[in-house]
């Protein structure tokens, strides 16, 4: 029988609290392996009359790269600021050499994605072989840089949404040039 002057035991604390630590940590290591800080990753896609390039890069990469510029918070109001200013900017982040000579970004876009990503799109004319591309804004980030460049040819059927892998590259400040075979002579295909 309970009596109001009797104390009711009560469970400890501490072992819910460890068990749900426990659990919580693994999540928050992968999630932090996930989005490292310095990240970038490029998919550049030949097309038949245009080249199309992919890049997202973590706010802390992109602020790097702007130095002084860039706002101490990515909201959607300083983005929006500086969308001018990274549209330009990113033009100079890649070189593309087709058949040794220099292409120039015909277009480019800026957006903040819903996972605080920025993604720039850049058109380029087509290439021609032997191509080059080469990741300018990598060459100066020190060994936290982390970043991925793929090639694709042009989709081989018309429901494809991306085209075979042409080549490859695990982008660092002292690897950020990718030769690309034509489609036909590649070691991914």
């Amino acid at each position: 029988m309970f009596h109001p002057s009797t104390p009711t035991p009560r469970r400890p604390v501490w072992p819910r609290k460890l068990v749900a630590w426990l659990l919580a940590v693994p999540m928050l290591l992968a999630t932090a392996r996930a989005h490292h800080g310095f990240d970038s990753s490029t998919s550049v896609r030949l097309l038949e009359n245009q080249t199309v390039v992919i890049v997202r890069m973590s706010p802390a990469l992109l602020s790097v790269l702007l130095g002084p510029e860039a706002p101490a918070d990515w909201t959607d109001a300083a983005f929006q600021d500086l969308r001018p200013r990274l549209i330009e900017r990113s033009k100079t982040f890649f070189t593309l050499r087709s058949a040794d000579a220099p292409l120039a970004a015909t277009s480019a876009k800026a957006s903040l994605e819903l996972q605080g990503e920025i993604a720039f799109i850049l058109k380029y004319p087509a290439v021609s072989f032997p191509a080059t591309v080469t990741a300018d804004f990598c060459k100066d980030f020190g060994p936290a840089f982390q970043g991925t460049l793929t090639v694709r040819g042009r989709p081989l059927r018309a429901i494809d949404r991306e085209g075979p892998v042409l080549a490859t590259l695990d982008l660092s400040p002292t690897r950020h040039t990718l030769e690309v075979p034509a489609p036909g002579n590649s070691p991914a295909e």
